[in-house]
């Protein structure tokens, strides 16, 4: 699972690089192993605004979260993409239930 985190016009902080890892890895267990996360945070017209898209399972997943607070709009972009990668976890474990053998005579 790659993830990287961008800064945009403002100078990077490594408070929120570290807060941004450690919610990427509470998603562990809603990604496979091939998944790729990108955090785009952005300050500007005095709104902190975090844009998170993950890439897992061949399907693309955004969440954006604004909030005055850099932290906040960081949390409220994490807190908005747990429902629907829980959805694209259960499609996947789904994938294939309801089906019966064929029956032998």
């Amino acid at each position: 699972m790659r993830f990287e985190v961008t800064f945009r016009h403002l100078t990077p902080r490594p408070d929120l690089r570290d807060r941004a890892n450690e919610l990427y890895g509470r998603l562990a267990h809603f990604l496979d192993p091939a998944a790729r996360g990108m955090l785009i945070v952005d300050a500007s017209n005095g709104r902190a605004r975090a844009e998170l898209l993950v890439a897992t399972g061949g399907e693309t997943h955004k969440s954006v979260g604004e909030a005055g607070e850099l932290r906040a709009a960081v949390d409220a972009a994490f807190h908005g993409i747990v429902d629907p990668l829980r959805r694209h976890k259960e499609r996947r474990k789904d994938h294939g239930r309801g089906r019966t053998a064929p029956s032998s005579f």
